[in-house]
């Protein structure tokens, strides 16, 4: 069994990137995206710029 260990960073990226392809794929904007995932405007906004990514706290 082989395993692949990523930084904080790389899972951020990673995730950043594929929540930015769905929403943009759905056409959505952040306010949409927002109210059906039940994540606040400001956190998807932090979210998107990996760089201050609320997950960089886990």
């Amino acid at each position: 069994m082989e395993f692949s260990l990523h930084t904080p960073e790389e899972i951020s990226q990673t995730l950043a990137a594929r929540v930015k392809q769905l929403h943009l794929m759905k056409r959505w904007k952040r306010e949409t995206l927002s109210q059906r995932s039940g994540v606040t405007l400001a956190s998807l906004k932090r979210f998107g710029r990996v760089e201050k990514s609320p997950w960089r706290t886990f």
